[in-house]
């Protein structure tokens, strides 16, 4: 996901899931839920995607903040059974820990497996996710690069997306590129 002042505000994903003990499923899943006047982006939890995706319009009604939003995720979670971390000496299995972006027309904010909510600077390309590494080094080779400067949101985060599905398998297409508009 990626803020710019003049150009909007971009969100991108992959499409591919990891479930139970790394098995890729090859599935066509869509990551990023529109809440309110924004979108909630998920990595690391099918199971809290499900949870957003059945209970959007209620959380869309509790966005008047990011932390507001991240408060009422939490409290959903934790209604619904769903253990944020794994208990000790157990797998992951039941679990609702994931890394949530919160992209809006007027910006993006990371909210971590604690809750935590962070606002990310203008023009900061942010991933989350299997990728995430390779989708943040594309984006940093890009813009290093004098004559790569002017590219726009939407290129940045095609770019990144491409290497964070070629150097990681549990990364893969389709890819999802959308700008956040006002009133979507």
């Amino acid at each position: 996901a990626l803020h710019d002042p003049v150009a909007g505000t971009w969100i991108g994903a992959d499409s591919r899931v990891v479930i139970g003990h790394g098995y890729v499923v090859p599935a066509d899943i869509k990551k990023w839920v529109r809440v309110g006047r924004g979108a909630v982006g998920v990595a690391g939890s099918t199971r809290a995607l499900t949870l957003l995706r059945q209970f959007a319009s209620v959380l869309g009604t509790m966005t008047e903040t990011p932390e507001g939003l991240a408060e009422a995720i939490r409290l959903l979670f934790e209604i619904k059974g769903c253990r944020i971390q794994p208990d000790e000496g157990k797998s992951g299995f039941g679990t609702c820990g994931s890394d949530i972006l919160y992209a809006t027309p007027g910006g993006i904010w990371d909210i971590g497996q604690n809750f935590a909510v962070d606002r990310l600077r203008d023009g900061c390309l942010w991933a989350r996710g299997s990728g995430m590494d390779h989708a943040l080094g594309a984006d940093h080779a890009l813009c290093r690069d004098k004559r790569r400067r002017g590219l726009y949101p939407e290129q940045r985060i095609e770019a990144a997306l491409a290497a964070a599905a070629h150097f990681d398998v549990k990364c893969g297409g389709p890819m999802v590129i959308e700008r956040i508009e006002d009133g979507a």
